[in-house]
């Protein structure tokens, strides 16, 4: 199983990239991104609870940011400088509800295990949120759906499509109903040009 997923992510640094080559722009963004959550979080912590509302501020910002040039990356579209400060405040308003809840469900397990070693129950929650909600991020870019809303979505499309979402981890090249064919069959392509487009949308992907 481990060499599949080092496949994987070995096919995946391979298409990053390729997108890096036309949107070597956002490393830079990420880079300032960077600087200003650590300023930020150096000022806020000594202003008690309103530092504590400016830094979640800032952490859904600098998230809103990010989706906002992974999608954009996304199309193979070329980066400029000016393009960076482009703020999608839809995005910003999906992205605060849903950091809002999740925590509130960290808040919650605190409070359920105070008096334990909590060290373990944050972990699992964690790793539930990897999980079943691994598809959160793209789901608020692509629906634009806020707060519960996004986390039922994207939860619901991870256990509906989990196969095909987890397959690539376990196995390197997943099956279809081609590979049922004999060597000799005759494949007959109904409407090749819709075939190639959709060929080609799924390369720029």
């Amino acid at each position: 199983m481990i060499p599949y997923i080092l496949k994987t992510y070995m096919h995946a640094a391979k298409d990053a990239f390729q997108t890096l080559k036309v949107s070597w722009v956002v490393l830079l963004g990420l880079f300032a991104l960077a600087l200003a959550f650590i300023l930020v979080n150096s000022i806020g912590s000594q202003l008690g609870i309103l530092g504590g509302f400016i830094l979640a501020i800032t952490e859904a910002a600098a998230v809103t940011y990010y989706l906002g040039w992974l999608r954009e990356s996304s199309q193979q579209r070329r980066f400029r400088l000016v393009d960076l400060k482009a703020f999608d405040w839809g995005l910003f308003q999906s992205v605060i509800s849903v950091l809002f809840i999740l925590y509130l469900l960290q808040w919650g397990v605190r409070i359920l295990t105070s008096g334990i070693d909590a060290g373990w129950a944050q972990l699992i929650l964690q790793l539930l949120f990897v999980v079943l909600l691994n598809s959160l991020p793209e789901t608020l870019y692509l629906t634009r759906r806020d707060g519960m809303d996004a986390i039922q979505e994207s939860f619901s499309f991870t256990t509906r499509n989990w196969i095909e979402w987890y397959l690539p981890y376990f196995y390197e090249q997943p099956a279809s109903l081609l590979d049922y064919l004999d060597s000799d069959a005759t494949l007959v392509v109904d409407d090749a040009l819709d075939l190639f487009a959709t060929i080609h949308e799924l390369e720029a992907q």
